[in-house]
Formats: structure tokens, sequence, C-alpha cells
């Protein structure tokens, strides 16, 4: 066990109790006893982190509700809101860190009949870097994880959160809307929408010209889809140069993202994006009391399109 579990295990046991899908009243002991709900478990990862991981909804809004920081991000820069954008399904770094909890930490609601006879080999595969989908079933699907994101959103999360490099790499953690992208081989248009509601940026370069880039992101979406005609009316930034010299698009997606970056964007466009940037986070909570038609309030939450 690492040496700042033993050295804390207040905030072990409150990982564990997350973990194992303990009911809330349990996890309000562990509080009232000492546990804190900002202090790191191992590695950087906040209970805030445990839960969202492990998609137990009930103990993120008990977090949230006791004052989680919702943007804390742990030593590899995820904070949760990454988590939840990836579906906390793909191998990351910390696997070994979820890995180290005792078997019955393990034995958490959702690993399949079969597996639970054979903890021993959950534990195995999970420690050599075996994504949770693999040993876990369907039911905690997107529609659930939307909800999480949602819940995420509402409490301040940042859509545009991303972690600078460190001085010897030169690498920086993408946006959660970059990592959703890139993560699942399909994306709705419900996704894409929540999260540029609450103020994510669409930008169509490279993310090496700007850290909000998205260009190298779109090989999961196809240039006749719903999601990325969305990202086409959303964009606020184009890199035509790099946009004819990538390899990550397709003929259509040139296409397309070179048609909409050279010609003029739509007055209705540059209201929208006029209307983002000066409200910010608070857009969908200011939309509703501004005196503009509905079907523009709509358009502005990204309730329709076109």
């Amino acid at each position: 066990m690492p040496t700042e579990c033993v050295a804390n295990p207040r905030q072990r046991a409150l990982a564990d109790a997350i973990v194992r899908m303990l009911p809330l009243d349990e996890i309000r002991i562990l509080l009232a006893c000492g546990s804190k709900v900002n202090e790191p478990v191992t590695q950087g990862l906040r209970p805030l982190h445990y839960a969202v991981w492990q998609k137990n909804l009930p103990a993120v809004n008990l977090l949230l509700v006791r004052g989680a920081d919702i943007n804390a991000t742990d030593d590899c820069g995820y904070s949760a809101l990454h988590l939840a954008s990836e579906h906390g399904t793909h191998q990351r770094r910390h696997a070994g860190s979820i890995a180290s909890l005792s078997v019955s930490s393990i034995a958490f609601v959702g690993i399949c009949p079969m597996l639970q006879e054979q903890l021993g080999y959950v534990v195995m595969l999970v420690t050599q870097g075996q994504t949770e989908r693999f040993i876990t079933k369907s039911r905690t699907g997107k529609k659930f994880i939307s909800r999480l994101t949602v819940m995420l959103l509402s409490y301040g999360a940042d859509p545009n959160i991303k972690v600078e490099s460190e001085p010897d790499s030169n690498q920086t953690l993408r946006p959660p809307l970059a990592e959703l992208l890139a993560s699942n081989e399909t994306t709705t248009s419900e996704e894409l929408h929540l999260l540029l509601r609450y103020g994510a940026k669409v930008c169509l370069k490279t993310q090496y010209r700007d850290p909000d880039g998205l260009l190298n992101c779109l090989a999961h979406v196809p240039a006749n889809s719903d999601v990325f005609t969305d990202l086409l009316a959303a964009a606020e930034e184009f890199d035509p140069c790099m946009i004819r010299r990538s390899n990550y698009l397709t003929d259509d997606q040139k296409s397309r993202l070179l048609e909409v970056a050279t010609n003029p964007v739509p007055l209705k466009a540059q209201c929208r994006t006029f209307f983002r940037r000066l409200l910010g986070r608070t857009l969908p909570e200011n939309v509703p009391s501004l005196f503009i038609p509905g079907v523009l309030k709509k358009y502005l939450l990204y309730e329709h399109s076109s």
C-alpha cells in the first residue's frame, strides 16, 4: 500500500467506502470522524475522483454538497470532469492506484456474476491495466454518465480545464471536450451540447497551435454526422493551413471544414459567440431572462443548432 495511504487511513477508508458503494450514512460517519472531502487519498486522487470513476452518483452529490473542489486535479492533471468525459472506462496511469484497494473493495456493484466468484482475477486484470469496461456491466451507460456530467457542470466544473505540461514534457492534458471526442468511438449530440451549453470552447486548430485545439480529435466523428455539423456551427477559430495538411482528417472532413473556415461567419453564429463570451459559465442561468424569441434562446443553449 502506498505510504500516503498508511499515513492517512481515514482518507483510505473514505475511498474504500465510495468504491464499495456503501450507504451514504456510512460515508457521512467517516466525514464526521475526520475524513476530508478535499484531501488526496493517493497520487493526488481526491474522494471525488473515486466517486466519479466508480459512477457512484449519490456519493458524487454528497461530496459536492460538502464542498468538494470540483476542479481539483490529481498528479496526472485529471479533474473529475475529465473522468466523466472519458466515461471512466479507459486505461490511465492511476489504474494501479485503484487496483491497490483490497479484494473486498474491488467487489463493487456491477461486476458480472462470473467474475464475482473469482475476485482474485479481477484484481489481477485491473493491476495489469485492463479497462473497467472489460469487467463491468453495460448498465452504467452513457445516460448515467451524462447525469454525472450535468451534476459536475452545475456545481461549477470548468469545461475548458487543461493542465500545462511539466518542464521536462511537451504534452498538455486536453480539455474535457477533446477527451470526449478522442476517447469515444461514438459521441452523441446530447453529450456535445451539454458541454457547449456550459461554455466548452470549439477551436478547430491543432493542439500545437492552440491548447484548446480539437483538430486532431475528430477521428471518430464522421463528416456527415450531426456532431460534426454542430462542431462546425459552434467553432470560434479555424486553421485552414493545418486543416489542409492534417493526416488525421478524411477528405470529406477537410472539405466541410474548409468550406466553413473560408466563408464569413453567419450573423446568428456571431451573436451566439458574443453571448457565450459575455455570459460565460452563467449562460444557462441568464438566457431564460433575455428579452429575445424563444427559438433564439434554444439556439443559444444548444437545444437545437440551426
